[in-house]
């Protein structure tokens, strides 16, 4: 790989021998700085297009092109730098050369996705992140939604403001989703306690960026789940996606109720090892007092893929005994002669 050599000077004065030209940049070097956008923030699995200003990042750059102000040169530019939320934008304290480039970015969330920066690694030779998530368990709640983008942006020099590279992010994990109905009219009949869903939480993964080091070609990344975790049981949170379970009266709820919030999982194919199942834990009131019950339900050759939101639907309808009480009529038998006298 060649070296390459930037100059990070606040001013940059270039004298032309030949005709006195003189170009001046006085408005220093700009400080690279990401707009990010993603389908979900990345805390907790919550909809919506907004990046959370306490969500940070890792960031690898690749100079895929310059100018012969920079002696042509090309290369990794830096690796695995936490940017986070300055004031409109994400920024790492890394800079745009002073010549013509374009860069190459890939990225993956660090803090707020839950993941600590010794869980990120960056291999030079394929440009790939390696993340271990290992956060998730049933006695300490966590929900990191890692997600990973690619983004390109180039420079213009002696410009004032350059501006923000545009980073759409993607999600490595799949979202499980549960909602009810039922023909419940009375409060506190029927009562949906928690839902308990046994799968794989944890896990190490790869994001390789595509055409990484062609300053044309459209950029995009590949993912691949290298390691899965062992399977575990976790309780379905509530809406503000605290450690608090889920609950639900299902009084009135003709239509389907969401459960709760959800929970992010590791993607899973058809062939995997084991077959994830979810439990709900429900309190039926009946005349001798409240009895409570646990239903089992399991997902045979389940898929679940990354970056889709899948919604179990769960029609529960509760029967009262009814007894449609017959007597068997008497059996006639012969009758019996008795004389008298």
């Amino acid at each position: 790989m060649k070296k390459v050599l930037f100059f990070a000077a606040a001013a940059l004065t270039m004298l032309a021998a030949c005709n006195k030209t003189e170009v001046v940049y006085d408005n220093g070097p700009q400080e690279i700085a990401m707009f990010a956008v993603s389908n979900v923030a990345t805390k907790a699995p919550v909809s919506g297009t907004a990046f959370l200003d306490g969500d940070n990042m890792r960031v690898s750059a690749y100079l895929a092109a310059t100018d012969d102000n920079n002696g042509g040169n090309t290369g990794l530019y830096f690796k695995n730098i936490l940017f986070s939320k300055g004031n409109d934008t994400w920024v790492g304290g890394q800079y745009w050369p002073l010549s013509a480039a374009t860069l190459n970015f890939a990225a993956v969330t660090q803090i707020g996705g839950g993941v600590a920066e010794e869980g990120i690694t960056y291999d030079e030779a394929t440009n790939a992140f390696t993340v271990t998530l290992d956060a998730n368990n049933a006695s300490t709640f966590s929900q990191p939604d890692i997600m990973y983008a690619t983004g390109r942006g180039t420079n213009t020099p002696g410009a004032q403001t350059t501006e923000p590279v545009a980073m759409v992010f993607k999600h490595a994990l799949a979202w499980v989703n549960f909602s009810f109905k039922s023909n419940i009219t009375a409060a506190g009949q029927l009562v949906v306690n928690t839902v308990k869903l046994t799968t794989r939480y944890n896990g190490t993964f790869t994001v390789t960026p595509q055409n990484f080091t062609d300053a044309s070609a459209t950029l995009s990344a590949d993912v691949a789940w290298t390691a899965k975790g062992d399977a575990l049981s976790i309780a379905v949170p509530n809406a503000g996606n605290t450690a608090e379970m889920a609950h639900l009266d299902m009084n009135g709820l003709t239509d389907y109720t969401s459960f709760g919030n959800g929970l992010l999982v590791v993607p899973m194919e058809a062939n995997d090892s084991i077959d994830p199942y979810f439990e709900i834990t429900y309190t039926v009131k009946q005349s001798d007092g409240d009895k409570t019950y646990t239903y089992k339900h399991v997902l045979k050759d389940q898929v679940w893929e990354a970056a889709k939101k899948y919604t179990y639907n769960i029609n529960i309808t509760l029967r009262e005994i009814e007894v449609d009480p017959d007597v068997t009529d008497w059996v006639n038998e012969t009758a019996v002669e008795v004389p008298i006298g």
